[in-house]
């Protein structure tokens, strides 16, 4: 009898330590946890090389004691620079968003920090705000359309290809209109299209006499 209490107490025992072990691992684990999220940041188009853009040892708020955390790119970029003691990430070059987004609403760059020795990678996105630099502009200056005299007053005559702009939408063309001289014999429809253009058309509002005028200029502007 004596045996066998003295074998359930070893058995305690053993199971005991075994609890204690465990709890013991995964309290060390969560103390050496470290923030993984991304650090956002916004940069204005069009900044001269070298321009500030985030101090990355802040942000990242990482410390080792008695050593020197060194930053660097995981991969390569054209667009960033870091320097290694500071966590200063800085532009390498002037950046056009309308070359790297042309007419998107949002355009981002994103790069992989690496932080040694003790080896932390950071992911961080830079969100290239736009500048309202570039002025719409129409396919073709000119075109020449035919129409018969016989035309009525409302009829569509014909397409006018919608202007482009390489600004995002938040500075891109918000209209159409006519010029003066040609509002009295011709009127601009303009209808929204699905993917946020235009659907422009010229239509007739006068009478058409060939006798009287062979020859209308008109001149379609964009808002």
């Amino acid at each position: 009898m004596k045996k066998l209490v003295d074998k359930c107490s070893w058995l305690l025992l053993m199971f005991s330590r075994v609890s204690l072990v465990l709890i013991t691992r995964t309290s060390g684990d969560h103390h050496h946890r470290q923030p993984t999220g991304p650090l956002v940041y916004q940069l204005v188009e069009e900044q001269l090389a070298g321009t500030f853009i985030a101090d990355i040892r802040r942000d990242c708020n990482l410390s080792l004691a008695n050593a020197t955390l060194i930053y660097s790119l995981l991969v390569a970029s054209a667009h960033f620079h870091i320097t290694p003691d500071t966590g200063i990430l800085s532009t390498s070059e002037v950046i056009d968003r309308d070359v790297l987004c042309p007419g998107q609403a949002v355009c981002q760059l994103s790069a992989d920090i690496v932080v040694r020795p003790i080896i932390h990678i950071r992911k961080v996105t830079v969100e290239i705000v736009d500048l309202n630099d570039n002025p719409p502009s129409f396919p073709h200056r000119y075109s020449t359309v035919y129409v018969s005299e016989a035309t009525l007053p409302g009829q569509l005559l014909f397409p006018v290809q919608s202007a482009y702009d390489v600004d995002s939408p938040r500075y891109g063309v918000v209209g159409y209109k006519l010029v003066e001289e040609s509002s009295d014999t011709f009127q601009l429809t303009v209808d929204n299209t699905p993917d946020a253009g235009f659907d422009v058309r010229v239509a007739l509002r006068q009478p058409l006499d060939r006798e009287r005028q062979s020859f209308y200029q008109i001149q379609v502007s964009n808002l």
